[in-house]
């Protein structure tokens, strides 16, 4: 089994949801964890194992890391798309990910060339918005 080498972008909240889950994930190893802005994590001891770092720079130009698992601030989540979509890297990014026309223009046009984006939309499988939903739609409300 080959391993895939990836790095987590962002560890707020949903970050930490999302490192739960990809530490279970037997062929990926988390080369780097970036983090922006909040320095209190650098004294988080359930983070100390893991490579942490505030240069973006490091993980988008570092050739072994394919895969890109961006969880950060929603204002953030298109600029940083495109430039790991310019990086080629496969792509994880929580939604919303677009904030306006010129955005969907630009990563439509990365996309183009591979499909290395998968937007998550966590709730999509909820049975209680799901059930909310069908009343909303049964108009019984």
């Amino acid at each position: 089994m080959k391993v895939k080498i990836t790095s987590l972008i962002g560890i707020g909240y949903w970050g930490k949801v999302h490192l739960k889950y990809l530490k279970k994930i037997k062929d990926i190893s988390i080369k780097n964890i970036f983090y922006q802005k909040n320095n209190k994590i650098l004294n988080d001891e359930s983070l100390k194992k893991f490579n942490l770092t505030n240069k973006i720079n490091k993980i988008l130009n570092d050739n072994t890391i394919k895969f890109i698992d961006v969880v950060t601030p929603i204002h953030t989540h298109a600029s940083i798309v495109i430039k790991f979509l310019r990086k080629n890297k496969k792509i994880l990014v929580e939604k919303p990910l677009l904030m306006n026309k010129n955005q969907e223009n630009s990563i439509n046009h990365l996309i183009k060339k591979s499909n290395n984006l998968v937007v998550s939309y966590p709730y999509y499988f909820s049975k209680s918005l799901n059930f909310a939903k069908k009343i909303i739609d049964s108009k019984k409300l």
